[in-house]
C-alpha cells in the first residue's frame, strides 16, 4: 500500500514537472504568452465578425404564407455570411425561403434583403441586401481540414457573432464537413473559420443521430464559389430525387447469373454481379415506390453503367434534371429486373421551431459562448501548476 501511495505521489509529480515545463517555468512567462494568445483570438474574432449577420425571416403561421386576422407572426432567427461586396449573403435555404419578410441585421443597422436563387444540392441560398454592410468573408479555398482548429461565429441568443471553438474532424464521402462544436439555436448558417481567419464551411445542421448537440454537418468553403456563380448567373439550382436510402456492398463471390437478355457486362449470356448498392428504405409515395424499387434490392447499374457507390449514385440523383428517367438494372431474389424511374425534385426540408431553448439554458453542460473564460481557466490552471511545483522543492 506504500509503495502505490508512492508511485502515485511520484507520478503526479512528475506530470507536474511535465506541464511546467510545457507551458513554461514561469508565471510571468505563461502569463504573456497568454496574454498574447487572448490578444490573438480577440483579433480573429473582431475580423471574421465582420463578415457575420444575423438574418430575422419573418414567418405567419399561416400555410399559405399570409397573416389572417390575429395569427400570431413567428421570427426565424438564423445566421448569415457575407459573400461579397454588393450585398450577397449566404444563408441556409429553409431558415429563409417562404417567408413574408427577411430582415439583415449588422451592428445597429436594419438592412431588408431578399431571397436571390435557391441551390436545392447543398440547402444554400443567396440573399441580396438592398445596400452592403461589412467585409466580404476569406474563403478557404483547399480541400480538406481534418484536425484543425476551427472558430464558429454565429448568432446566440441575440448576439450576432458569438464565438466557440471545436475541431474539424474531416470531409466525409459524401463532401460534407463534420465538425464539433456548440450547436445552439440561430447557429445555423454560421461560418466555420480557421485560424488564419479564413471561412472553412457553412453550418448546415447535425447529423440527426441521437442526442449529441455537438455534432454539426457544413458545406466545404472550397464549393461556395461555384455554387455562388451559378445562383447569381443562373438562378436556382434543382435536385433530383428518388426517395430512397442504400448502403453499398461488395458481393464476394460474385453473383453469376445465366441470363439470355442484354445487359451491362454481360458476355457468353452470363452477368457478374461483383458491387452495387442495397436499398435501405424506400420513402413512401417516392418516385422511386412508385417506379416499384423495393427495401432489399441491390442495385448494380444506372444508365447503362455499373454502380460503384453510395455516394456515386447519390451524386447522379443529385445531378439530373427533374423529369428525366434513370434506368436501373436490379437484383431481387435471384432474378434481374430493368426498372425505370422518373426523377423527381427534392424540396427542402421544413424548418423545425426548436423547442430546446430551456434545456440548453438548464443545461449541465455550459455553453462556451465566449474564449475568454477558458482563456482565463487556462491561465487559473498553470498558476496552480506553479504553486504545487514550488511547495514540492
Amino acid at each position: 500500500m506504500l509503495m502505490l501511495l508512492f508511485k502515485k505521489t511520484a507520478e503526479r509529480k512528475y506530470w507536474l514537472i511535465f506541464l511546467a515545463v510545457f507551458f513554461s517555468a514561469s508565471i510571468k512567462a505563461s502569463e504573456f504568452s497568454l496574454d498574447s494568445l487572448g490578444n490573438g483570438l480577440n483579433e480573429l474574432i473582431y475580423r471574421s465578425s465582420q463578415s457575420i449577420v444575423t438574418i430575422e425571416a419573418t414567418n405567419p403561421s399561416g400555410s399559405n404564407g399570409s397573416r389572417m386576422n390575429n395569427e400570431p407572426v413567428y421570427n426565424l432567427i438564423s445566421t448569415g455570411i457575407i459573400y461579397d461586396s454588393i450585398g450577397h449573403v449566404l444563408a441556409v435555404a429553409s431558415s429563409v425561403t417562404g417567408r413574408s419578410d427577411i430582415k439583415i441585421k449588422f451592428e445597429d443597422q436594419m438592412i431588408p434583403a431578399q431571397v436571390q436563387a435557391v441551390d436545392y444540392q447543398s440547402g444554400l441560398a443567396l440573399l441580396k441586401m438592398v445596400k452592403p454592410v461589412g467585409k466580404p468573408v476569406v474563403l478557404n479555398r483547399k480541400y480538406g481540414c481534418a484536425g484543425q482548429m476551427i472558430l464558429a461565429l454565429g448568432n446566440v441568443y441575440g448576439f450576432r457573432a458569438t464565438p466557440s471553438l471545436g475541431f474539424c474532424a474531416g470531409i466525409r464521402s459524401d463532401g460534407i464537413i463534420q465538425f464539433t462544436a456548440p450547436i445552439i439555436y440561430g447557429t445555423l448558417g454560421c461560418g466555420l473559420f480557421n485560424l488564419s481567419g479564413q471561412l472553412v464551411g457553412v453550418f448546415m445542421g447535425n447529423d440527426n443521430q441521437g442526442n449529441q448537440n455537438e455534432l454539426g454537418l457544413a458545406v466545404p468553403a472550397y464549393k461556395i464559389p461555384g455554387i455562388a456563380h451559378y445562383l447569381i448567373t443562373k438562378g436556382d439550382r434543382l435536385c433530383g430525387y428518388l426517395g430512397l436510402t442504400t448502403t453499398e456492398i461488395q458481393v464476394s463471390p460474385p453473383v453469376v447469373i445465366d441470363y439470355h437478355n442484354q445487359f451491362v457486362n454481360v458476355s457468353n449470356n452470363n452477368l457478374v454481379i461483383e458491387q452495387g448498392v442495397v436499398i435501405n428504405k424506400v420513402v413512401a409515395n417516392s418516385p422511386a415506390e412508385q417506379a416499384g424499387l423495393r427495401k432489399g434490392d441491390l442495385l448494380f447499374s444506372v444508365n447503362g453503367e455499373r454502380i460503384k457507390s453510395a455516394v456515386d449514385l447519390v451524386r447522379s440523383v443529385q445531378q439530373s434534371e427533374p423529369g428525366t428517367i434513370m434506368n436501373f438494372d436490379v437484383l431481387r431474389q435471384s432474378s434481374i429486373y430493368h426498372i425505370n424511374v422518373k426523377v423527381g425534385r427534392k424540396l427542402l426540408p421544413s424548418y423545425q421551431f426548436p423547442n430546446t431553448f430551456n434545456r440548453f439554458k438548464t443545461s449541465r453542460f455550459p455553453i462556451r459562448d465566449s474564449l475568454l473564460n477558458e482563456i482565463n481557466n487556462l491561465k487559473l490552471e498553470l498558476f496552480n501548476v506553479e504553486k504545487r511545483l514550488k511547495q514540492l522543492r
